[in-house]
C-alpha cells in the first residue's frame, strides 16, 4: 500500500498537508507538563510524531506550522526528516488540500486557511472554542466516547470517528519473547483520573518478586516516588521520539492510551490501567478497551488478577510468538488513520 502510494505521488501532483499546531497555550505540546523534577512526554506528541512518519512514508508533502517553535520539542526532530517547521503567522493566508488546525489560540484562527479544515479534538472532556469549532470544516474524535461527550456541547455533524494509531515501522518487535515476564514498566500521566489504581498494582508485582519501573510525571507519580522509593526504579524525562527504545527493555507494560498502543507494537504484553485497570490486553477484549482508549474510564470495574494476566502471556505467545505485534499490526496502524483522513477529505471533495 505505502509502495502504490509513492508510486502515484511520482506520477502526478503530490498532496499537501498543513499541520498547524498551538504550542504556546499546550504545556503538553511544549514538552513543558512538570510536577517537581520529573517531565514526561505526552500522547500529543507521540500521536503528531507517528502520524508524520506515515505521512512521510507515502510521499505526501508535509509542513508544520507552529505559533511558537522555540518551545516546541519536536522542531529539530522532523527538520531531520525532511519536514519543514515554520512560524505560523497571524492574518497570513495558507493553502493546502488538507490543513489540519490542533490546539491553536484562538487568535491564530483569523489566519485565512485556503483546502479543507480538521479540528483535533483531544480533550473531549471539555467543549473547543467557538473560533475552533467554526473555523474546522470538520472535527475528528479519536473514541466513540469523545464524540458522544463532544456532542453535549455541540450538536453537529461535523464529528468524525477516526481511531488513531502508531507507526509501526519504528518499534522493534525482534527482541527475546519473555513467556514469564520479570520486568514491569508503568508508563503513563499519574494524577486524580489516571494511576489510582498503580499503587495495589505495584505491591502485586513486588509480591511476586519482579522488578517495576516507572515513568510519567503528575501528583500522584510524585506519591509514588516517595512511597516506593526503595523498591522500584523511577525514570526521568524520556521525549516521544525515544521512548521505543525504552519500552523494549521491558517484559511487561502497564499504561494506557497510547503507552498500551505502543507496547502492544513493540509485542511486549500490555495491561490496561488507566482511569481503572482492564487487564491483559488480548484479541478478546481489544476492541472494547480501545474505544475508551485502554483506560478503563467509563467501563466495569473488573477484579485485579495479575496472576491470571501472567497466564494469559504465555498462553498468547505459545499460541503466536508474534501475537501482541500481530494485534498492532491488525488493528493499530497510523496508515488506517491517514487513510481515513484521505477518504474524508476525497468524499466531501466530490460533493
Amino acid at each position: 500500500m505505502i509502495l502504490l502510494w509513492k508510486i502515484i505521488n511520482f506520477l502526478c501532483v503530490r498532496m499537501q498537508i498543513s499541520y498547524f499546531l498551538g504550542t504556546s497555550n499546550n504545556p503538553l505540546y511544549r514538552g513543558d507538563f512538570r510536577c517537581g523534577k520529573s517531565f514526561m512526554t505526552f500522547g500529543q506528541h507521540s500521536f503528531l510524531y507517528d502520524f508524520l512518519l506515515a505521512l512521510v512514508d507515502r510521499g505526501v508533502d508535509v509542513k508544520v506550522y507552529v505559533d511558537d517553535i522555540e518551545a516546541f520539542p519536536l522542531n529539530k526532530k522532523l527538520e531531520g526528516l525532511g519536514i519543514s517547521c515554520e512560524l505560523l503567522q497571524i492574518h497570513n493566508i495558507y493553502s493546502s488540500d488538507i490543513i489540519i488546525l490542533d490546539s491553536l489560540p484562538d487568535k491564530f484562527l483569523k489566519c485565512f486557511f485556503d483546502g479543507y479544515k480538521f479540528g483535533i479534538i483531544h480533550n473531549y472532556m471539555e467543549p473547543c472554542s467557538g473560533y475552533f469549532y467554526n473555523a474546522a470544516d470538520s472535527l475528528i474524535c479519536m473514541t466513540p466516547m469523545a464524540i458522544k461527550k463532544q456532542k453535549m456541547f455541540y450538536t453537529s455533524d461535523k464529528y468524525l470517528l477516526i481511531k488513531q494509531g502508531v507507526y509501526l515501522p519504528r518499534y522493534s518487535y525482534c527482541h527475546p519473547i519473555k513467556k514469564h515476564p520479570q520486568n514491569v514498566l508503568f508508563y503513563s500521566r499519574m494524577d486524580n483520573s489516571k494511576g489510582r489504581c498503580y499503587k495495589e498494582l505495584v505491591g502485586i508485582f513486588l509480591d511476586l518478586g519482579m522488578s517495576v519501573s516507572m515513568l510519567g510525571a503528575g501528583t500522584l507519580y510524585e506519591y509514588y516516588k516517595t512511597l516506593f522509593n526503595k523498591s522500584v526504579s523511577f525514570l526521568n524525562h524520556v521525549p516521544c521520539y525515544k521512548i521505543d527504545n525504552i519500552i523494549s527493555q521491558y517484559d511487561l507494560i502497564v499504561s494506557n492510551g497510547r503507552g498500551v498502543m505502543e507496547g502492544l507494537a513493540s509485542n511486549i504484553p500490555s495491561i490496561a490501567a488507566g482511569v481503572r485497570y482492564r487487564g491483559l490486553i488480548t484479541n478478546e477484549n481489544f476492541e472494547v478497551n480501545r474505544d475508551a482508549n485502554f483506560t478503563g474510564g467509563y467501563l466495569p470495574e473488573i477484579v485485579i488478577d495479575i496472576e491470571n494476566d501472567i497466564k494469559k502471556i504465555k498462553e498468547c505467545f505459545d499460541s503466536n510468538p508474534l501475537y501482541f505485534r500481530n494485534l498492532a499490526a491488525k488493528y493499530l496502524s497510523v496508515d488506517e488513520f491517514v487513510q481515513s483522513l484521505i477518504n474524508s477529505h476525497s468524499y466531501v471533495s466530490s460533493r
